[in-house]
């Protein structure tokens, strides 16, 4: 019986032994630090603390673009459209054979280095996602031709941007294109289009259109198709043409960043205090009504960038904002953005947002802005621009405020203000004890009548 135990634990420890050394080799006997890189993603998935605030601003109603949400039933309808503007895209060219193959053979050199911005991995394979590519990307860039042609239709374009933004079938879709027939379309694709999850690599873009434009592309400037972009959501952002700082390839990932490159400050301020902003933290700025009270003048900004605000000789001055159907979903992707996004510096948007609802504090608020041209209010009334504001905020931290030197700048003449205002209070109307003397008895004489006109109200309801 014992001989019989000890052998039972001799083949144990002969399995584990085995066991071991299978699990040692399946991790490989060479320990020598991998040459790891870190991953190149540029296009997320919204984090679920962002998302539960507000679902449906990240969600797509229209279309698809990219795989995150390729192939969802609610999308589905669009999928031909898109195909029709593909072919539409290539009619433009002497040769759409030629130009569907080589756009083609260009997605499939690029599957590898685009399958690489999404994080979190894809399900599809390489045949799939190139089809995706090709799909989104071509229907994106004849999106953008037709918006552009459509703007400057009754002006001659320039000759060397024919080949592309004029061909024999325009008159028909400028008459008959089922998606500029409708503004409400227009918006709801210019919305979906700007959804951190609804993206693909703009290397993609710029290479499908240059490989279309063929020798004609050099002749271009390098941010030709960033400005075709920006022109398609122009009207949505309330704002003149600007000057694409995008210099470096990395700094136009996707449209969702290209917006963000649009929105940045015109000098950035380097020397910005970092501060911790928490929604429910100190006060760091009193609200517009507090402010103009204290004797602060708010005025609205010459300038239509977002950051512009300048604070000189007690006058603020706040760049104009419109607020329309998207821009809760606009600016929460572009905080998410700003959010993935690593080794990110500078918080811009979230900053705004920040220094906004610290501005707007209830419906007083908003009109004071209303009246002064600052807040372009297209939806609600007074209560929903608070609530926009205030609900935007949720669940985001802001590490480095961009605002801080500015609001400090603020606060400070803001308590320089208050300060000089009571001290003339009290020169004017407590300077003597005569003064004070009078002032109490007449606080006196109020207080005295107003409890009689109680007594005797409820003196009268007692009798009745």
């Amino acid at each position: 019986m014992l001989h019989r135990k000890g052998s039972r634990r001799q083949i144990d420890r002969s399995t584990r032994e085995a066991q071991i050394d299978r699990m040692v080799k399946s991790f490989g006997t060479e320990f020598a630090p991998s040459a790891q890189t870190a991953p190149k993603w540029s296009i997320y998935k919204v984090p679920l603390r962002l998302r539960r605030a507000n679902p449906d601003a990240y969600t797509p109603h229209l279309v698809s673009i990219g795989p995150f949400h390729h192939g969802k039933n609610n999308l589905l309808a669009m999928d031909d459209q898109k195909k029709q503007y593909m072919l539409a895209l290539f009619a433009r060219t002497s040769d759409k054979s030629k130009a569907l193959k080589a756009c083609t053979a260009v997605v499939f050199d690029l599957e590898v280095e685009a399958r690489n911005c999404y994080a979190g991995g894809i399900p599809y394979d390489e045949y799939h996602l190139a089809e995706i590519l090709l799909t989104d990307g071509c229907f994106i860039l004849e999106l953008f031709i037709r918006s552009y042609v459509r703007q400057f239709v009754r002006t001659k374009l320039q000759d060397r941007i024919l080949p592309l933004f004029q061909s024999t079938t325009q008159n028909t879709w400028l008459a008959n294109d089922p998606i500029f027939q409708s503004e409400w379309l227009v918006s709801t694709v210019q919305r979906d289009l700007a959804l951190l999850e609804n993206q693909i690599p703009f290397f993609v873009l710029q290479n499908l259109f240059d490989t279309l434009l063929g020798q004609w592309h050099t002749q271009l400037p390098y941010d030709f198709l960033a400005g075709l972009a920006f022109d398609f959501f122009k009207p949505a952002l309330h704002s003149r043409r600007m000057v694409c700082r995008l210099h470096h390839p990395l700094h136009r990932k996707h449209i969702v960043n290209l917006l963000l490159n649009f929105y940045l400050p015109s000098s950035p301020r380097t020397a910005a205090r970092k501060v911790r902003v928490q929604v429910q933290g100190t006060a760091f700025l009193h609200n517009a009504t507090k402010l103009t009270e204290a004797g602060i003048q708010l005025k609205r900004a010459t300038s239509r960038n977002l950051f512009d605000f300048k604070f000189e000789d007690r006058v603020l001055e706040i760049p104009p904002l419109r607020i329309h159907e998207w821009t809760d979903s606009l600016f929460r992707n572009l905080m998410a953005f700003e959010h993935c996004c690593p080794g990110n510096q500078q918080q811009y948007m979230a900053s705004y947002m920040f220094l906004m609802d610290r501005l707007i504090d209830s419906k007083q608020d908003v009109e004071l802005l209303e009246n002064e041209g600052i807040i372009i209010n297209e939806l609600g009334g007074g209560v929903y621009i608070v609530n926009f504001f205030r609900n935007i905020c949720k669940q985001v931290v802001v590490r480095d405020f961009y605002f801080a030197a500015l609001c400090q700048e603020v606060e400070q003449s803001y308590q320089s203000l208050w300060g000089r205002n009571w001290q003339d209070i009290r020169r004017q109307h407590f300077d003597t004890p005569l003064k004070i003397i009078t002032w109490v008895v007449g606080f006196v004489v109020v207080t005295a009548t107003i409890l009689q006109t109680i007594y005797s109200a409820l003196q009268y309801h007692q009798q009745k």
